[in-house]
């Protein structure tokens, strides 16, 4: 059986919906509904907390996808080293403009960067062109660290694999 998400309460933030008193929704840290939130929104004149919270939104997508942990902390360490001096950007691969992003085929190495334009990056990641003459196509299978990559890759990635083949 599927666990249910419980995200923790953060200190200071209300237990009650601040509308009507009732239990919060899941998603959200003011309301117990959207209707509550609508009816805060038309009836006050000042800020009102939005109904979903950021910070619940960021924990269910950890819960639903526990690579974009690993993501995260590989762009971080991606971008640590640009400041260090230890990797440089380079121009897009494929066209040489020089506002480029860097696209990670594996997360388990924050080094081994391509530096290819926003562009380039959306055709990659569609299916559209491949790299380096045509020698390496986006396939998600490479996201998955190791150890996952042959056995219980996850739903998500497996429908997205079998959209992407080689043309």
């Amino acid at each position: 059986m599927k666990s249910k998400f419980n995200p923790p309460v953060r200190d200071g933030k209300p237990v009650k919906c601040i509308a009507c008193g009732n239990l919060l929704h899941h998603k959200s840290e003011h309301y117990c509904s959207k209707k509550c939130a609508t009816k805060m929104e038309s009836e006050s004149i000042g800020d009102v907390p939005a109904f979903l919270s950021k910070w619940k939104l960021r924990k269910y997508k950890e819960f639903k996808d526990p690579l974009s942990v690993l993501r995260k902390k590989t762009r971080r360490k991606t971008n640590d080293l640009l400041k260090k001096g230890i990797i440089q950007k380079q121009p897009c691969d494929l066209c040489g403009k020089h506002d480029v992003i860097a696209h990670h085929e594996d997360y388990s190495r924050p080094n081994d960067v391509i530096w290819i334009c926003k562009e380039h990056h959306t055709k990659y990641h569609n299916g559209k062109i491949g790299l380096f003459n045509n020698k390496l196509w986006w396939n998600p299978k490479r996201l998955l660290p190791r150890s996952v990559r042959n056995e219980n890759m996850p739903r998500k990635y497996q429908k997205l694999k079998s959209q992407f083949k080689k043309k």
